[in-house]
């Protein structure tokens, strides 16, 4: 859970001036993700354990980007 609430802050602290009305938001490949405040760092943690389970093609990336990459499959940002 520290790893990933550690990479999320990261990426956070890269956009936040871009993002700054979402708490959970960041930049992945040019597009913003935003994740509901609501989840916790266990909700954060098990979405990425979930996405790494379930969709082996995220596997080969650092671990940073992995993390990254997994929370982008759940963005809840309805901007482009």
């Amino acid at each position: 859970m520290a790893f990933v609430m550690g990479v999320v802050e990261g990426a956070r602290h890269q956009t936040r001036e871009h993002l700054k009305e979402q708490p959970y938001s960041f930049m992945v490949h040019g597009k913003p993700v935003c994740l509901p405040n609501s989840w916790d760092s266990k909700k954060l943690a098990e979405i990425v354990i979930s996405v790494l389970e379930t969709q082996p093609q995220v596997k080969p990336y650092s671990a940073v980007s992995g993390v990254l990459i997994a929370l982008s499959s759940r963005s809840t940002c309805n901007s482009t």
